[in-house]
């Protein structure tokens, strides 16, 4: 497909690179390769004993299994952190692997140690754009615009995850003020 514009930003996600290759114009080495990082989550079965949220200390640029609460109080542990050997987004599989249960309970018993054995039901996954691989040094999420690749009227978001989305109204004001 062919498209025509005066100004493109290309936020699309996991496909932000896969797009960016096929801008005209837009020299190769401002695209970052992408990587897929599956995050899978487990609810808990029966009624959580907590009210807030928790987060264990991070590791690295990674936050650890987490506590979150949805609106009818279920509780919800996740994400892990899994690298997909996958080539484009259309490859990926987003069934979460009952296997995986066992890195899940020890991650949970670290702040939860009385977690009762078989309380954990494999839920849903999601999949973060990452512009750096397994062992690689962590960088930011990238906004570039034509100051960086030279390309007028192009802004590109690379890696933007989780605290990225969290962020979408400042990054969508941040990229409303570039010069394009």
């Amino acid at each position: 497909m062919q498209v025509q514009a005066r100004t493109v930003v290309n936020a699309a996600a996991l496909h932000a690179c896969s797009v960016a290759r096929g801008i005209q114009g837009l020299p190769a080495e401002h695209v970052p390769r992408e990587h897929f990082a599956k995050g899978s989550y487990y609810t808990l079965a029966g009624k959580a004993p907590f009210t807030r949220l928790v987060y264990p200390a991070p590791q690295g640029a990674w936050l650890g299994v987490h506590l979150t609460l949805d609106l009818g109080g279920q509780a919800k542990f996740g994400p892990d952190l899994e690298w997909l050997n996958v080539a484009t987004p259309d490859a990926i599989d987003y069934t979460v692997d009952p296997k995986r249960a066992d890195a899940f309970y020890e991650a949970v018993r670290r702040y939860w140690p009385a977690l009762p054995d078989g309380a954990l039901q494999p839920s849903y996954s999601g999949v973060r754009p990452k512009i750096y691989g397994p062992g690689e040094a962590a960088p930011d999420f990238r906004i570039d615009g034509p100051a960086v690749h030279g390309v007028p009227g192009l802004v590109n978001l690379f890696g933007i995850e989780s605290p990225g989305l969290t962020s979408a109204m400042a990054i969508g004001e941040y990229v409303s003020q570039i010069d394009v």
